[in-house]
């Protein structure tokens, strides 16, 4: 069973610590035309709305939310594997928009991915030992001469999975291994480059629980070894909450609660997250017998057609009149926690 005992969180905020943070979203949008005619596009879909996030040095901060509420296509636009539509990203103080051609180099050795599915991640016709040997050369970081140095540092990454031997998975096809296996290959991979940023895209949520337990420990173990830190999205509160420093709730391309992991599960104060919460497994059943479950009414809104004012009016059972009318804006209930709700200071203090 994962556990459900909450990381400690080391948050500057909290600490008075100034600590500069690694990268930073403002203000960052996507939307994706449909509806095409002879003429072009006639509408567009915002399936990320003007998120603002910062991710610091060593931290894990979780992105979760319901399937389609924009959480992978925020990970991507990080990535650079969608184009921004508003917004800018800032990774170690330089404006992305400003990178010059050994930036992007640097950025996408330093900021890594690894997937959700192993099965389609990772080249079926390749070796593990070639998966990774590509990982190493396309990086720029060796050349394709450097042959015992790259089996070296092959060897090194797959002990630091956990993959030992490791001479006896180089030669493997990825058919050929577990799905525990498959993705720690793909962890493997995206520690080639030695990054400063992962972000694990579901890593774990194609995985039998006891695989997950052990992906889940390499990837901390990993964490305090090399300092890296994490975009973890999921949809797993379970497991976010024994993984997370920090939480960010999406609900239909908007944050809507953003908080230290503890302030979050034991203070929530948007009415999505406190339902999320709601329906969280416990691992004891006495526990889970008493615990009282929030059922929103309703589906979750097409993106395409978004509610006017709050997106989540239509099924919050705090809602009112202002709700419907006006957007609440992303504020700052007490250090180092915000929420979007219009009666966020009241329910804080129900």
């Amino acid at each position: 069973m994962i556990s459900m005992e909450a990381v400690e969180t080391k948050q500057p905020e909290e600490t008075g610590e100034e600590l500069e943070e690694l990268i930073e979203l403002k203000g960052v949008t996507k939307k994706f035309p449909y509806d095409r005619s002879f003429f072009g596009y006639k509408q567009s879909l915002t399936a990320v709305n003007d998120i603002t996030l910062k991710i610091y040095p060593g931290e894990t901060l979780a992105l979760v939310g319901e399937s389609g509420c924009g959480k992978t296509t925020t990970g991507r636009l990080i990535l650079d594997l969608e184009e921004l539509s508003g917004g800018q990203i800032t990774y170690k103080g330089k404006v992305r928009d400003d990178f010059t051609a050994e930036d992007w180099q640097q950025y996408r050795q330093e900021v890594q991915v690894i997937f959700q599915d192993s099965n389609s991640s990772l080249n079926p016709r390749k070796t593990v030992k070639s998966i990774i040997r590509s990982a190493l050369i396309c990086s720029g970081l060796y050349r394709r001469k450097d042959k015992e140095k790259i089996s070296a540092r092959i060897i090194e990454l797959l002990n630091d999975v956990g993959l030992r031997p490791p001479e006896k998975f180089m030669s493997k096809y990825p058919n050929e291994l577990s799905g525990g296996q498959r993705q720690r290959i793909g962890i493997a991979r995206a520690l080639a480059t030695e990054p400063e940023l992962v972000v694990a895209d579901e890593p774990v949520s194609a995985l039998d629980v006891s695989v997950k337990s052990q992906v889940l420990a390499t990837l901390q173990k990993l964490q305090q070894e090399k300092n890296l830190a994490y975009l973890f999205i999921s949809h797993e509160l379970t497991i976010v909450h024994s993984v997370a420093d920090r939480i960010a709730v999406m609900y239909l391309g908007k944050i809507v609660e953003l908080g230290t992991n503890k302030n979050v599960f034991e203070k929530a104060i948007h009415p999505y997250t406190e339902s999320l919460i709601s329906a969280t497994p416990i691992p004891n059943p006495r526990e889970t017998r008493e615990k009282e479950r929030i059922i929103l009414k309703g589906s979750v809104p097409s993106p395409k057609n978004p509610p006017r004012g709050c997106y989540f009016h239509p099924r919050c059972f705090y809602a009112k009149d202002i709700c419907n009318e006006k957007a609440p804006e992303l504020e700052t209930i007490f250090p180092g926690h915000q929420v979007a709700c219009h009666f966020a200071r009241e329910r804080m203090e129900r």
